[in-house]
């Protein structure tokens, strides 16, 4: 082998370490990255579902309590 050749093959060599660590670098980056996201959409998508279920229940509470008034309570008979 001569140093022509040798200097030809060395840098190609240690590249491909190299760029499996730098994948390998990139993917667990990747999988944080997506995990975080992950984390943030679950937690907004709980708190988004909580606020529905609160504005869901005072309608129904404001709904509700609109339609027990004295008159429309002796309209359907209850108070009879």
């Amino acid at each position: 082998m001569t140093t022509s050749t040798l200097a030809t093959v060395g840098p190609a060599a240690l590249a491909l370490p190299a760029g499996v660590i730098a994948i390998s670098i990139a993917r667990a980056i990747g999988y944080a990255v997506i995990w975080v996201v992950g984390k943030a959409v679950d937690a907004l998508a709980a708190d988004f579902a909580l606020a529905v279920y609160a504005l869901g229940s005072l309608a129904d509470s404001r709904s509700t309590a609109r339609h027990r008034t004295p008159r429309t309570l002796a309209m359907t008979g209850v108070n009879r």
